[in-house]
C-alpha cells in the first residue's frame, strides 16, 4: 500500500530563538520534541558574576590612584589631581574609569580648584568620531545617573565637543580632530603654573 502525500513538503519543527530543543521520550520507540527556556542562573552564580565585576572595576581604578606614567598622562597637573581624596576627586576618577572602559582617547583629569570657581576638576577625553563621542557621553550619563546629578550638558546633538557639568567635575568630550584645536588640558595646566 502506498502512502498518499498532500503535495506539501514536510516542515521540520524548530525551536524559537532563545530556546533549546530537547527530546522528550513519550512511549517506547517514539520521541516528541519540546522547547524550553535555558535555565536561569542561580543566586550563587549571579553573586559570583557580580563579585567578579566588582573585582575587575577595583583593579581598573587602582592604577588610576597610583602615580601615572608620563607617556599616559604627560602633565604634572593630571598626576597631582589623582592624589585628591575628596568626593570630587572620586567622581572624576570614576568618570575616567568609565571613559577608559569605553575606549576613550587619552582621558585626563585636571585639577582646576585653585584657578576657577566653576569646578574642582576637569575631565578631558577624546573619541574617534562623533558617534563615539556621543557613546562616551551616554555611558557616563547612564552610569552616574543614580549617583551624581547632571546639572547641564551642551553639544550633544553635534557631538564634536560635549560638555557635561556634574557640579564639582566638568567633563569635556572631544572628537579627535577638534581636541588639538582647543587643547583645554594644556590651557588649564599653563594657568596652574602662572
Amino acid at each position: 500500500m502506498e502512502k498518499k502525500t498532500t503535495g506539501k513538503p514536510k516542515q521540520r519543527r524548530t525551536a524559537p530563538a532563545g530556546k533549546q530543543r530537547t527530546a522528550v521520550a513519550t512511549a517506547p520507540g517514539k520521541k516528541r520534541v519540546s522547547t524550553r527556556k535555558p535555565a536561569a542562573p542561580t543566586a550563587a552564580e549571579r553573586e559570583r558574576k557580580r563579585e567578579a565585576t566588582k573585582r575587575r572595576l577595583r583593579e581598573r581604578l587602582r592604577p588610576a590612584a597610583a602615580a601615572v606614567t608620563p607617556a599616559r598622562k604627560p602633565a604634572a597637573a593630571a598626576s597631582a589631581a589623582l592624589a585628591g581624596t575628596g568626593a570630587a576627586a572620586k567622581l572624576a576618577r570614576r568618570i575616567i574609569a568609565i571613559l577608559e572602559e569605553k575606549q576613550a582617547i587619552d582621558p585626563m583629569m585636571v585639577d582646576v580648584a585653585d584657578r576657577t570657581p566653576l569646578a574642582d576638576y576637569f575631565v578631558v577625553a577624546g573619541g574617534r568620531s562623533s558617534t563615539h563621542v556621543n557613546a562616551l557621553f551616554q555611558a557616563v550619563y547612564r552610569t552616574l545617573k543614580g549617583d551624581a546629578q547632571l546639572r547641564h550638558s551642551e553639544g550633544v546633538q553635534a557631538a564634536q565637543w560635549i560638555l557635561a557639568d556634574y557640579g564639582s567635575v566638568i567633563v569635556h568630550l572631544f572628537d579627535q580632530e577638534i581636541r588639538p584645536r582647543y587643547a583645554l588640558e594644556e590651557l588649564w595646566q599653563a594657568a596652574r603654573r602662572d
